[in-house]
C-alpha cells in the first residue's frame, strides 16, 4: 500500500531515524520494567502512546498525502516488500477509496449488556476485489469502530475521476457479525473459535466521494432476512479518494445523473427478467401437469430481499493459492456448517423459502444450506474452468436436495458426467453405484449463464442424459437472462495492477481470507498438540469416573496413527487413500499375535474440544474403546490429532482412537 515509501533510499533512512529517535528507547524502558513483555503488548503500549499513529503519519507525509487525526494507521501496516520482483512504484493514476468506518449509534439490541458478555462487533468490506474485516469492537449501543481503510480502486486510463464513474465499479458490500465467545477451545488457538450471527450486510454506494473531497454517511443497518424491515443501528462512515487527482473532482450532479441512470437500467432489467421467466414457468407448467410440482426454482431472494434469477446467485471463484485444486475446493466447502433446516424442505408458506444468501454473509456467519452448498461449490468449480451447474430435485430418501454436476465433452459426441457431493465433498461418475444410492430425480440445472429444466416425463436419472443442448429432453429458459446487465450479485474482476491487463471472464471478485491462526503465526502441530492434551485428560478423567482406573497411554501407537490420519484426509479430499499396507505393517510390528487393536476415526469440522469425547462415546465402538479394560485384560489407549486449516475460519479436525489390549490365554488343560 505504502510501497513507493520503501523504495526510495532517503525515506527509508528517514524512517529509520523516526524509529530508532521516537520508538526504540521506549521499548527499551518498557522492557527493564516488564522484561516479559510480548511484542502485542509492546505494540498496544506504542499505539497508546501516539507513537504508532505518529509513524504512519510520517510515512503518509512522505508520500505528500495529508494526515489525519484518529485513524488508526496501525491496522494498515505494510507487509515487508518481497525480495523478487522488486518493487514497482504505483502510478499517480492508481488511486485508493478512503474508507472510515467511524462510530455506530443506536444498536438497541445490546441494551441489555450480560446477555453479550465477551461478544464483539466486526465488519467485513468487500469492494473491487478488495476484502478486509475491522479490528473486534465490544458490544455496546454505541460501538466505536474509528478504523479507516485503503481500497484500491481500477487503474485510471486519464487523470479524470469520470473513468471511475463509468466503470462497472460496484458498491462497497459491508456484512456486520456478532462473534460470541465459546468456553473449552484448544488453547493454541485463542481467537479460532466461536459462533457467528450475521446482524446486517449493506451495499454502500461510495461515488459521492467523487464530487466532496470528503463525504459522511449515516447508513441505516438493517437486518437480514426475516428481520430485513428492522433496523439493527446506524452507522458512521467517512469516504474519500487518495491520492487527490490534479483535475479536480466531478461535479454533484454528474455522479447524481449515472446514479439515476443505472437505477433506471437495472428497473428494466428486472422487470425483462420477471417477464421472461413469468412466460416460461406459464408455457413448462402447461406441458404436463406434473411439471408444475417439480423443484424447479427460477427466482430467489438475497438476505436483503431482493429477488435475482437464480443464475444470478453464480459466478466463477478462484481460490487463489488457498485452494489449489477442485478436490480442495470441495473439501473446503464440505467443512462449512450444514444449517439444521434446509430452505427447500420448508413449509411452502414460509417467508424463508427462497432465501439463498451472498457468499459473504455466508463466510461470514460460517454455515450455509444445502442449496447455498451447492452454489459455493459450483462457483468454485466455474473457477477452474470446468463446466459445472447446480442441480435441483430428489435425493434416494425422498427429501428435496441440491448438488452439482460437471460435463466433459467427448470425442464423438455426449458428455462424461461427474457428480460432486457438496455436503461431503464426494465425487463419482454418474456410471457410479453410487450416484443412484445418493440421487433419486433431478429436475432443473443451472449455472452462472444458462437454465436447464427437465421437459421429459420421466425424470428419473437412469433415464436421462445432461446433454443440455437436446431440448427433447431438456426445455432452457432465454439466455438473455442470465446477460441483462445490473442483475449480478457478484462484480467482474475488473481492477488490476498499474500496467497489468486484467481480462475480465465474468469471475467474482471475491478473495478468500485464512484463519486467523495464521494470521498469528500459531503453528498447526500447537493446536494438534493442544487438542490431544485435552482429549487425554477428558478420557481419563472418564475411565476413572467409570472404571475406577489409571489410563495407559501407548505414545509409540499414537505415532503410528498419524498414518492413517494422513490416508483420512488425502482420502476425502481426492476421493482415495495410500499407505493401507504400509499402515497394516507397521500394526504388525508394533502388536504381536497375541494383542488385538481396535481403532476409531471420527471427523469435526470445529474446535471445541468439549464436543469431541461426548461424540464419540456415542458410538458403541467408540465407548467399548475408552471403556476397555472392564474385563481385567491389560490395556494401552492411543490417540492422535490432525487439523487442516482452510481460509474463513474452516478448519477439519480428525481423531482417531484406539485400544491395545493383551488376548486372554486359554488354559491348555482344558483343550482334548
Amino acid at each position: 500500500m505504502y510501497s513507493s515509501v520503501w523504495s526510495e533510499p532517503s525515506a527509508r533512512l528517514q524512517l529509520r531515524k523516526f524509529v530508532k529517535e521516537h520508538l526504540a528507547d521506549a521499548v527499551v524502558s518498557d522492557l527493564v520494567q516488564e522484561p516479559d513483555l510480548s511484542p502485542d503488548d509492546i505494540l498496544r503500549l506504542l499505539d497508546e502512546r501516539g507513537a504508532v499513529a505518529d509513524l504512519f503519519a510520517a510515512v503518509k507525509q512522505s508520500l505528500g498525502e495529508p494526515t489525519h487525526s484518529g485513524v488508526d494507521w496501525a491496522s494498515q501496516r505494510p507487509s515487508p516488500p518481497p525480495v523478487h520482483p522488486p518493487v514497482v512504484i504505483p502510478s499517480v493514476d492508481h488511486r485508493h477509496l478512503e474508507l472510515r468506518l467511524m462510530k455506530g449509534m443506536a444498536f438497541v439490541d445490546f441494551v441489555s449488556i450480560e446477555e453479550f458478555r465477551g461478544s464483539v462487533l466486526v465488519i467485513d468490506v468487500i469492494f473491487a476485489g478488495s476484502r478486509v474485516r475491522s479490528r473486534p469492537v465490544q458490544v455496546c449501543t454505541d460501538p466505536a469502530f474509528d478504523q479507516t481503510f485503503l481500497l484500491p480502486l481500477p487503474a485510471l486510463t486519464g487523470s479524470s475521476l469520470l473513468n471511475l464513474l463509468e466503470k462497472p465499479v460496484g458498491p462497497a458490500k459491508m456484512v456486520v457479525t456478532r462473534l460470541d465467545p465459546t468456553s473449552n477451545v484448544a488453547p493454541a488457538l485463542r481467537l479460532g473459535e466461536y459462533t457467528s450471527e450475521v446482524m446486517e450486510s449493506h451495499n454502500l454506494d461510495w461515488r459521492q466521494a467523487l464530487s466532496v473531497e470528503k463525504v459522511r454517511h449515516n447508513v441505516e443497518l438493517r437486518g437480514i432476512g426475516k428481520k430485513s424491515q428492522l433496523t439493527v443501528g446506524v452507522l458512521q462512515v467517512e469516504l474519500g479518494i487518495l491520492p487527490e487527482v490534479p483535475s479536480g473532482l466531478i461535479p454533484s450532479q454528474g455522479v447524481e445523473r449515472q446514479v439515476e441512470q443505472e437505477a433506471r437500467q437495472r428497473s428494466e432489467s428486472t422487470r425483462l427478467a420477471f417477464s421472461a421467466v413469468d412466460r416460461w414457468w406459464e408455457y413448462y407448467r402447461q406441458v404436463h401437469r406434473r411439471f408444475e410440482k417439480r423443484v424447479v426454482k427460477l427466482l430467489a431472494q438475497t438476505e436483503n430481499r431482493v429477488f435475482l434469477p437464480v443464475t444470478s446467485f453464480l459466478a466463477p471463484i478462484r481460490g487463489g493459492r488457498h485452494l489449489r485444486t477442485p478436490f480442495h475446493a470441495a473439501r473446503f466447502v464440505s467443512l462449512i456448517a450444514v444449517e439444521k433446516v434446509s430452505y427447500m424442505r420448508a413449509k411452502q408458506e414460509d417467508a424463508e423459502l427462497s432465501l439463498w444468501h451472498s457468499f459473504p454473509v455466508i463466510f461470514a456467519k460460517r454455515t450455509a444450506s444445502v442449496e447455498e452448498h451447492a452454489l459455493l461449490l459450483c462457483s468454485f468449480l466455474l473457477g477452474f474452468c470446468l463446466d459445472a451447474y447446480v442441480c435441483l430435485g430428489v435425493s434416494a430418501d425422498g427429501f428435496s436436495h441440491a448438488w452439482v454436476i460437471t460435463r466433459d465433452a467427448l470425442p464423438h459426441g455426449g458428455h462424461q458426467v461427474t457428480f460432486w457431493e457438496s455436503l461431503t465433498g464426494e465425487h463419482y461418475p454418474m456410471e457410479s453405484e453410487q450416484v443412484s444410492k445418493r440421487y433419486k430425480i433431478v429436475h432443473c440445472a443451472f449455472n452462472h449463464n444458462c437454465f436447464h429444466a427437465l421437459a421429459c416425463i420421466d425424470e428419473r436419472l437412469d433415464r436421462i442424459h445432461f446433454d443440455f443442448e437436446d431440448q427433447t429432453v431438456w426445455h432452457p429458459l432465454s439466455p438473455e437472462v442470465s446477460r441483462l446487465p445490473f442483475l449480478k450479485l457478484y462484480e467482474s474482476s475488473t481492477t488490476g495492477h498499474p500496467g497489468a491487463h486484467v481480462l475480465s471472464d465474468g469471475g467474482a471478485d471475491l478473495p478468500l481470507r485464512m484463519l486467523p491462526a495464521h494470521e498469528h503465526r500459531v503453528e498447526v502441530h500447537e493446536v494438534e498438540t493442544s487438542i490431544e492434551s485435552n482429549m487425554i485428560q477428558a478420557v481419563a478423567a472418564h475411565r476413572q469416573a467409570v472404571l475406577g482406573a489409571d489410563t495407559v497411554w501407548d505414545t509409540s501407537m499414537g505415532y503410528v496413527l498419524g498414518t492413517a490420519l494422513a490416508s483420512f484426509e488425502f482420502e476425502r479430499t481426492v476421493g482415495r487413500g495410500y499407505g493401507e499396507d504400509v499402515f497394516a505393517q507397521m500394526l504388525r510390528s508394533l502388536c504381536g499375535n497375541s494383542e488385538t487393536v481396535q481403532i476409531l476415526p471420527v471427523q469435526f469440522n470445529h474446535l471445541r474440544c468439549s464436543a469431541y469425547l461426548p461424540h464419540i462415546l456415542q458410538s458403541p465402538m467408540g465407548r467399548s474403546i475408552v471403556e476397555a479394560g472392564q474385563t481385567g485384560h491389560r490395556v494401552a489407549l492411543a490417540l492422535r490429532c490432525q487439523v487442516v486449516f482452510y481460509p474463513e475460519a474452516v478448519c477439519g479436525v480428525w481423531l482417531v482412537v484406539a485400544v491395545r489390549q493383551m488376548l486372554p490365554r486359554v488354559d491348555s488343560s482344558v483343550i482334548r
